[in-house]
């Protein structure tokens, strides 16, 4: 079984979603964090990876919820560039996955 193999489709999908759509950086941040969230419950081996993907979500949900969440009460508070920051982080996330994964399938063979 590949170990890098879920964490990649996952993350392609949310950098996927966060590049094809039109809804504002702070909405594409908010639907990617759900599916990087997700992942740390994936076992991650990679210290570094894990602790990139922790900050991320952690960046994402650092504002207190009054209600809605803490996920949709940070992101509804940054502006363009500190969503699209973030968003760049996520693409590097996925960069280090896909690297991981191709490394792990090149074993195999």
């Amino acid at each position: 079984m590949l170990k890098w193999l879920y964490p990649w489709e996952k993350l392609y999908f949310a950098c996927s979603v966060a590049i094809g759509s039109a809804q504002r950086p702070q909405e594409r941040l908010r639907a990617a964090a759900q599916d990087v969230s997700l992942l740390l419950h994936h076992e991650i081996r990679d210290e570094e990876l894990r602790r990139r993907m922790e900050q991320f979500v952690a960046n994402c949900n650092s504002k207190p919820s009054q209600g809605e969440g803490t996920l949709p009460a940070t992101t509804s508070q940054m502006s363009d560039d500190e969503a699209s920051d973030l968003l760049r982080e996520l693409l590097d996330i996925f960069a280090r996955v896909a690297e991981l994964q191709a490394l792990e399938a090149q074993h195999l063979h």
